[in-house]
């Protein structure tokens, strides 16, 4: 079994759940953290599942809901009803204008890359990538497995990269870029694709990504911390559409499922999550 971590500061940022075995996590976390604490790194455990906050918590963390993941199970997803009428429309509007969808695998030839590039630099516009619990743009590693395009005429217009988990039966994207003069519904049109794809490679799942503080601190019981989450929620759609990004994804699936932190309580839990 592994845990994926990064060096940021003083901290070891563990990025989500272990992977492997599950009746050895345990031990594994542990000896992770004690192992950091020989070292003088403090661990965090990012974007991790309940049962995994709730081991975190039996090592002295405490833990914090960061929002909800939206899951896309594939077997039930369909455009059908009037639901999805605007994505049906969207999806013959693409096919009209000459758009196909394609999924690359690598290596990546060189113009290939080029496009992409520019198509990433326009659309960051000049803001810094992330670069931890985001995807980022770098040729190593978008060379690492398949990119699913949406092309006309032979220009790539939209692109994510697509990561899978065959142990969980998951397909996710990790980075999403498209160009200013793409068409409202661009990326409507290449998740359904990837929905399609995913599906016919018998993964039972697609992992949209989270929705940051989604149904965090709704109830008067919640802890402080939590409720100010809840206001950053409602009204920080001038720094980050959370509320946005939330309804954007809700039309896709009703599945969602709580992801946490689980950090020391030396550290202080405002800074934590600008390093994040």
């Amino acid at each position: 079994m592994g845990i994926q971590f990064r060096i940021v500061n003083n901290k070891a940022m563990v990025m989500g759940d272990p992977f492997g075995n599950e009746k050895y996590f345990a031990a594994a976390m542990e000896q992770f953290v004690n192992e950091a604490d020989v070292l003088g790194y403090m661990p965090v455990f990012y974007e991790i599942s309940e049962n995994i906050a709730m081991m975190a918590h039996e090592f002295g963390y405490d833990f914090f809901k960061l929002g909800e993941e939206a899951l896309v199970i594939l077997d039930d997803f369909s455009t059908a009803g009037k639901k999805m009428q605007n994505i049906r429309s969207e999806m013959n509007q693409a096919t009209r204008a000459g758009f196909k969808f394609k999924v690359l695998e690598p290596p990546f030839k060189h113009d290939v890359l080029q496009q992409m590039q520019l198509i990433s630099d326009e659309w960051l516009a000049g803001r810094e990538e992330k670069g931890y619990s985001l995807g980022f743009f770098d040729e190593n590693y978008l060379q690492r497995g398949p990119i699913a395009v949406l092309e006309k005429e032979g220009q790539i217009e939209a692109f994510a990269t697509l990561v899978t988990s065959y142990t969980e039966q998951q397909m996710t994207v990790d980075l999403m870029r498209f160009t200013h003069a793409a068409p409202n519904g661009v990326m409507d049109v290449l998740f359904v694709n990837v929905f399609d794809y995913a599906k016919q490679r018998h993964f039972k799942i697609f992992n949209l990504g989270m929705s940051p503080l989604a149904n965090v601190g709704q109830h008067r019981q919640s802890f402080g911390r939590e409720r100010l989450a809840n206001l950053v929620y409602q009204f920080g759609s001038k720094v980050y559409s959370f509320e946005g990004l939330h309804h954007y994804k809700n039309k896709f699936t009703k599945v969602w499922q709580p992801m946490y932190i689980g950090y020391s309580r030396k550290i202080a839990l405002l800074p934590l999550c600008l390093d994040c």
